[in-house]
C-alpha cells in the first residue's frame, strides 16, 4: 500500500481560523463517465442553487463572502480571481450547465453546489505522494510528490 503524507502550513489556520478542511482518501476507486442519475443530480444541484440564490447578491451570501474576504487577504480581486464555488454557483445562476466530465469530478460538483463549498479532487498514484499545502507572500503553494508550484495572483 502507498503512503500519503498530507499537512496544512499552520500560517494557513493562523491568517484564517474559521478555515475548514476535510480529506478524504479513496484507495482502488475507479472513474468513468457519469451515469445518468449523476448527470441529473447535477442538474438538480443547478436547479437548487438557482432557487435559493440570486446572481445579484451572490456576493454577499455568507460562504462565498468567505472566499472572496480571503483572496482579498492574499491579494487577489475576487471580482476577477473567484472561487471555484463562486465560479459554479454563478454559471448556475446563468443556466449554464455544468458539463459532466467524470463521475469523480461531477460528485464534488453536486456537492459544491448543494453546500456551497469548493469539493474537489487530486490523484495520487505514486508510492509516498506528499500533499502541502502553504502560503507565501501573498502566494498559494501547492506541493505534490516533490514539485512545488507557486501561483501568485496578478495584482
Amino acid at each position: 500500500m502507498s503512503e500519503l503524507h498530507y499537512t496544512v502550513a499552520a500560517d494557513i489556520f493562523q491568517r484564517f481560523p474559521g478555515y475548514v478542511r476535510g480529506v478524504v482518501i479513496g484507495h482502488e476507486v475507479r472513474n468513468g463517465p457519469s451515469p445518468e442519475a449523476l448527470v441529473q443530480m447535477l442538474r438538480d444541484a443547478e436547479a437548487s442553487v438557482r432557487g435559493r440564490l440570486g446572481l445579484e447578491r451572490l456576493a454577499e451570501e455568507p460562504r462565498i463572502k468567505a472566499w472572496r474576504e480571503a483572496y482579498r487577504a492574499f491579494g487577489a480581486r475576487p471580482s476577477e480571481f473567484r472561487s471555484s464555488i463562486e465560479a459554479l454557483a454563478r454559471r448556475a445562476l446563468r443556466s449554464e450547465p455544468i458539463p459532466s466530465i467524470n463521475a469523480l469530478v461531477d460528485l464534488g460538483s453536486v456537492a459544491s453546489l448543494r453546500h456551497l463549498i469548493p469539493v474537489g479532487g487530486t490523484p495520487s498514484t505514486c508510492s509516498g505522494a506528499t500533499s502541502r499545502s502553504a502560503w507565501r507572500a501573498g502566494a498559494r503553494s501547492s506541493r505534490r510528490s516533490g514539485r512545488t508550484r507557486w501561483s501568485t495572483p496578478p495584482r
